[in-house]
Formats: C-alpha cells, sequence, structure tokens
C-alpha cells in the first residue's frame, strides 16, 4: 500500500493551473442566477475543463491512479473532509442521492474505510514539480472509482462506480482515468482467489447505472463498455428524480483487445507523422492546439 500521505496537499488548497492568456477575471452578475441542477455545469467549470484537457495533451499534467484505504492513510482526518466539501460543493452528492447531502459526511467515511469496498482515487500530476523521491507532484484529486468483488463459477466480478468532479467532465481526463482504472482491475491488482493461496484480479467489470444519466451512457462506450438491453424497471435515482437501470459490462478479454487495437493505433498515427513530418523550412505553427470536443451533457 503506498504512502498517501503527499494528500495532505491537497487539503492546504488545490493547485489550480494558470488561467489561459488574455484571461479576465469578472465579478458574478448582481441578480440572482438561476437554480442550476447538479447535472449542469457552469462556465466556469468547461473553461476548466478545456484548460486541463489542452494541459494533458501538452503534457504539462499527467493522470495517475492511486489505491486507498483511509483506514492506512495518516492524513485521513484532513483529507476525507476536504475531498467531501469538493463533493458537496459541486452538487454531485445530490446528483447520485436523494438524502440529504449535508449529513452524508458519515457515510462517506465509512465508504473510505470499509475494506469490503475497494477504492482508486484520481489524481492529476505536474512532471515538472518532483518530490524527494523523484515522483512528480500531486496537483489535485479529481475523482474516484469504488467497486466490490464476487467470484462466480472460476470468474472474479467486480461491480463498478465512477464518480468525477465537474471541472473535469471532459475527454482528457476522465478517459484517461478510467482507462487506468481498468489497467488495474484486469492487470495489476491480486486478490486471494480460492483456498490455496492462489491470486486473481478481475475478470467482468459491471456497472448499474440510471437510464436518465445520459453522459454515463455515452462514455462507457468510449471505454469498450457493452450495454445489456433493455433496460430493467429497477428504479434508480439521478438528479431529482428516477429511471430504469441500464447494465454496462466489459470483460478481460475485450478490454485487453481494446488496448491492443489502440496501441496499434498509435503506432500507426506516430508511423504516419514521422513520414509525413514537414522539413525545418517548413515547420508549422503548433504553438495553438485546438480543443477537444466535451462529451454532451
Amino acid at each position: 500500500m503506498p504512502d498517501h500521505g503527499i494528500l495532505s496537499m491537497l487539503v492546504n488548497g488545490v493547485q489550480q493551473p494558470a488561467p489561459p492568456p488574455g484571461h479576465v477575471a469578472t465579478e458574478p452578475a448582481a441578480s440572482a442566477a438561476p437554480a442550476v441542477r447538479p447535472s449542469m455545469r457552469t462556465p466556469e467549470n468547461r473553461q476548466h475543463t478545456r484548460l486541463i484537457n489542452r494541459m494533458i495533451r501538452d503534457g504539462e499534467r499527467i493522470v495517475d491512479i492511486i489505491p486507498y484505504n483511509a483506514s492506512v492513510d495518516p492524513t485521513a482526518f484532513a483529507f476525507l473532509p476536504f475531498l467531501w466539501k469538493r463533493l458537496l460543493d459541486d452538487g454531485l452528492l445530490s446528483l447520485y442521492s436523494f438524502n440529504d447531502p449535508e449529513t452524508s459526511f458519515g457515510s462517506f467515511v465509512t465508504l473510505f474505510n470499509d475494506s469490503a469496498v475497494w477504492k482508486l482515487l484520481f489524481v492529476l500530476k505536474d512532471p515538472s514539480d518532483l518530490d524527494e523521491d523523484g515522483q512528480p507532484k500531486i496537483t489535485d484529486c479529481f475523482g474516484f472509482a469504488t467497486w466490490t468483488l464476487s467470484p462466480m463459477y472460476g470468474q472474479m466480478v467486480g461491480t463498478i462506480g465512477f464518480i468525477f468532479l465537474k471541472d473535469y467532465w471532459g475527454r482528457e481526463a476522465t478517459l484517461a482515468a478510467a482507462r487506468a482504472g481498468m489497467r488495474y482491475w484486469f492487470e495489476t491488482m491480486q486478490v486471494p482467489y480460492g483456498g490455496d493461496g492462489e491470486m486473481t484480479n478481475m475478470d467482468v467489470a459491471i456497472g448499474y447505472n440510471p437510464l436518465a444519466n445520459r453522459m454515463v451512457q455515452q462514455f462507457l462506450p468510449r471505454l469498450g463498455w457493452t450495454r445489456c438491453l433493455p433496460p430493467i424497471p429497477i428504479p434508480a435515482y439521478y438528479d431529482g428524480g428516477t429511471s430504469d437501470t441500464v447494465i454496462w459490462f466489459i470483460t478481460k478479454e475485450s478490454f485487453e483487445q481494446s488496448e491492443a487495437e489502440a496501441s496499434a493505433q498509435e503506432d500507426s498515427a506516430n508511423d504516419g507523422q514521422a513520414m509525413n513530418a514537414p522539413a525545418p523550412s517548413e515547420a508549422m505553427d503548433v504553438s495553438v492546439v485546438p480543443d477537444v470536443p466535451e462529451a454532451a451533457e
């Protein structure tokens, strides 16, 4: 288990990246703003997402994961209130639960201490700023995944859940984090299986999602997940109401295949760029990188 003490740096304030050139901060309008539903983002969320996406593409930030359990984190007394407050302020606690979010801290702490529920933190790191061990420092924690494991007739099945802060509801960070999580489940994670000391990792990942959550219905196919049809008539709460439940899954074999295909596409793209690279006199100005379109909400 890694040392999580480094996460205490986040409690003293998230290190937000500098605003883009020409950005001018403005005061909020004096008139009352219309109510924003938990599933909606503000213009500030979108601006931050575009900035983070650009920084990831340019290599100024990298996405990483940290297996986490609060019971072995010496800074949990500070980190858990910090993370819970960010979820509360982002409206995410009321997005997924009809219970009063203001009184949810106790159950939040229980979740992060429960050894039966596995957790991964999704973090952003600055490769230009190294700690005393030569590792990139964490600049933000922007979400987490939870899962439980069930052995079923020779297969290890995980029931998965993701949550990301709204500032990161774009392609770069969330897709990179989810893919890193799947690599952990299908390749890195080791759990005991059977009584002879045998170790295994996950064979199948399953997710249960409200049909009303349109973003996740668009997000999971990009990760190679398969949707089971039709939705099942089990009420699932989302954003002030309930809807039927959609089941998604991905197997270890299909994940490995998608990883191999993505690697082959990347190699092919790199080969094409090398063959078509302009001569020095024809070098193009790449100082402006176009934004990647964000996922629809």
